[in-house]
């Protein structure tokens, strides 16, 4: 009787810290999760307008400025929460900044570019 209860022991030590990864695991599929979902909602139009102005340059500010993070969506939650939806936030809504910084700049080069063709031709379609 002694060796089974040992044994139970034994084993219900070894296995909580595997419970424990399991429940920070957890979390952190939460948090990523909910982390691609808030990015996804979040208004990104602004970083078109500053590609097409700013062009290239507009794409480094958009790789170099880190977005905040929604405060309200950190209330009462777990540090590890915290770090994990902090992280794959801001990770997703950089690269949409880019990808909308780099669409505005193809969009401002070609209005640019048309722009010019444009100027240039006008003295030969009146000929």
């Amino acid at each position: 009787m002694i060796n089974l209860t040992v044994f139970v022991v034994i084993i219900l030590i070894f296995s909580l810290p595997f419970l424990a990864f399991a429940q920070e695991t957890v979390d952190m599929v939460k948090s990523i999760s909910d982390a691609e979902r808030d990015a996804k909602l979040t208004d990104i139009t602004t970083w078109n307008g500053v590609g097409c102005l700013f062009g290239v340059f507009g794409m480094i500010a958009a790789s170099i400025i880190d977005p905040p993070v929604p405060a309200a969506k950190l209330l009462g939650k777990s540090p590890e929460y915290v770090v994990f939806y902090t992280e794959a936030y801001r990770s997703n809504l950089k690269r949409k900044r880019i990808e909308a910084a780099g669409h505005g700049c193809i969009i401002g080069n070609g209005l640019i570019f048309g722009s010019l063709i444009l100027f240039y031709n006008v003295d030969s379609l009146f000929e």
